[in-house]
């Protein structure tokens, strides 16, 4: 599952590279956004806080690059 959730996470950064800090979306908004993707399963809350914290640290370490 970890593997999953860093995909997931990496799809959402290419996706929407706008977004500067996902911690601060609602899971709803993350959820439809992972629909976009394809993934149709639900993810629990515990599962779609370690999408957000995963996507943040690709944010971090991709802008640390720089």
């Amino acid at each position: 599952m970890n593997e999953k959730i860093y995909d997931i996470a990496k799809r959402l950064f290419e996706n929407h590279r706008e977004i500067i800090d996902p911690t601060i979306l609602r899971n709803s908004e993350v959820e439809k956004m992972i629909r976009e993707l394809g993934y149709m399963e639900s993810f629990k809350e515990e599962e779609m806080i370690l999408i957000k914290i995963k996507w943040a640290n690709i944010i971090f370490n991709s802008s640390s690059l720089l």
